[in-house]
């Protein structure tokens, strides 16, 4: 990502969702969707978290499910573990029918 001019790595055939909409600090995750897959994405927010994106996803015959990205930094820097913590704040109902996707840093008992 190029920070200084607040722009994404786009792809023509991926919708991207990333996890702030204010860019005071610069998002750590980023998600993409396949356009044309007859996927119906909402972006959900229930917490403000440069760390999180979650997405609700539903097609035309399942009830909608979630996605949740976490970049969780890793344990010898400052913000270790905040996107863990900040994820067990949210109400378990937003993790009902869900899948919780990570980048291999996510040290959590659960």
């Amino acid at each position: 990502m190029d920070f200084l001019r607040r722009i994404t790595k786009s792809y023509p055939l991926y919708e991207s969702f990333i996890s702030v909409d204010n860019w005071e600090t610069y998002p750590q995750t980023i998600s993409y969707v396949c356009k044309g897959a007859g996927l119906q994405t909402t972006q959900l927010q229930p917490c403000e978290s440069r760390d999180l994106v979650f997405l609700q996803i539903q097609t035309h015959n399942i009830p909608p499910f979630i996605i949740i990205n976490i970049y969780n930094t890793p344990i010898d820097t400052i913000e270790a573990r905040e996107a863990v913590q900040t994820f067990t704040t949210i109400p378990r109902l937003l993790w009902y029918s869900g899948i919780i996707i990570d980048n291999f840093n996510l040290h959590h008992p659960n």
